[in-house]
């Protein structure tokens, strides 16, 4: 676990509008929800049979079972706020989420041992390391990472979302989980296929933090579904801020394109720690 002081500085995390929190406590609350979200601990021993439906048609629709089965997965990413390219990289990951590299177009790296995170070269002036490390890898992972130990879930009446009909469920977490567990997201699967289209969400740090940060939910709405081996993968995100429980009044502030999404087996040199990397 991360120390909460450790996260550096990153730009509006998540596209939380400016000034939404205090720009001390959003760093924190992230790199630590996101860190323990992203170890994955030995599975949940609950049954597939109890789990809500919600839960189960997302795991059948994603093909949680293979897509697991496979050592690693790849992408790039292109991210774009506001109109303009703020972020382009290629992720490797292992499907279970213990380990992470992140190689941005500018040629550095940021890596996840399982333990602790490193950027190469050491010394430069990156302050949204940490976060880009462990947030994108958790969206793209979304679909997969529903029953992690330390969740709990509760099923809401279904709703439409972007005009689709979807069973509907929030995420929370039980107390120890994290140094965040006031956070939840309101997670939307299409009744009929089961893909997960999109989830509303807060970041919190702290009894202010809180109480802010329920006042701004975030959305983020999935689309351009297409099988890569066989596992629907989301090549399209939208992020926007969440008015009043409502899609009607959308503004978005931001986007990503994922493209060449690639299973592989682990090879030695996918994860090892660059010369002259520097913990952060």
């Amino acid at each position: 676990m991360a120390p909460a002081g450790a996260a550096a500085r990153p730009r509006s995390p998540l596209f939380l509008p400016p000034n939404t929190l205090p720009v001390k406590v959003l760093p924190a609350a992230i790199c630590i929800l996101l860190l323990a979200a992203c170890r994955n601990d030995p599975p949940d021993e609950t049954s597939a049979a109890r789990r809500p439906a919600l839960i189960r048609n997302v795991e059948t629709a994603h093909r949680k079972t293979e897509f697991l089965a496979r050592e690693t997965v790849s992408f790039d990413l292109e991210l774009h706020r506001t109109g303009r390219p703020v972020l382009q990289a290629t992720v490797l990951q292992r499907t279970d989420g213990t380990r992470i590299r992140l190689r941005k177009a500018n040629g550095s790296e940021i890596l996840f041992d399982g333990s602790s995170g490193w950027l190469a070269p050491a010394g430069q002036q990156d302050a949204e390391a940490r976060f880009d490390l462990f947030a994108w890898h958790y969206f793209f992972c979304l679909p997969w990472k529903l029953t992690d130990p330390g969740v709990n879930w509760q099923e809401q009446p279904g709703r439409e979302w972007e005009g689709v009909s979807c069973h509907t469920g929030r995420l929370s977490f039980k107390p120890g989980t994290g140094d965040a567990p006031d956070d939840w997201f309101l997670v939307f699967s299409d009744e009929k296929e089961g893909l997960l289209r999109g989830a509303v969400y807060i970041v919190t740090f702290g009894d202010v933090a809180a109480r802010l940060a329920e006042k701004t939910p975030q959305a983020i709405a999935y689309a351009d579904f297409r099988p890569v081996d066989g596992i629907p993968v989301a090549h399209s995100w939208r992020f926007y801020r969440w008015h009043t429980d409502s899609l009607g009044s959308r503004e978005t502030t931001g986007t990503a394109v994922i493209r060449n999404v690639r299973f592989d087996d682990e090879h030695p040199e996918d994860f090892a720690v660059p010369p002259g990397a520097g913990k952060i």
